[in-house]
């Protein structure tokens, strides 16, 4: 059985079919889109040094609330980290650039990521 959201891919679920198993997938949650452009975020984003996405939903959620021509203006000095590729396409899709992205597609490979990323700078 997977537990996963409601959104989530089936390439796991259609992997293992294709090796015989029989799988069951089950929705646990849905993820909502809840970020809003309004006065108090502008002020976090505008000092904000780096951006983490950890799914293509929630850059796609995340920039669903902004105006995308103003949240690149904001984004000029901001680094944009993304947990793994398909996490990254969904950014350039959107038209952003991403700095860093994770060879290990978990947090804590995000994380080093983020700390290498730092040290060679």
């Amino acid at each position: 059985m997977i537990i996963n959201a409601l959104e989530a891919r089936d390439v796991l679920a259609k992997g293992l079919e294709k090796m015989g198993a029989k799988v069951t997938v089950a929705p646990a949650y849905q993820t909502v889109a809840r970020a809003q452009e309004h006065k108090s975020t502008r002020k976090i984003l505008k000092d904000t040094d780096i951006i983490t996405f950890t799914s293509s939903l929630a850059v796609k959620n995340f920039l669903a609330g902004f105006n995308k021509h103003s949240l690149k203006a904001r984004f000029k000095n901001t680094l944009i980290a993304s947990i793994g590729p398909i996490t990254s396409w969904a950014i350039r899709t959107a038209g952003f650039t991403v700095n860093i992205e994770a060879k290990e597609y978990t947090l804590e490979g995000l994380t080093k990521a983020i700390v290498k990323y730092y040290k060679n700078r």
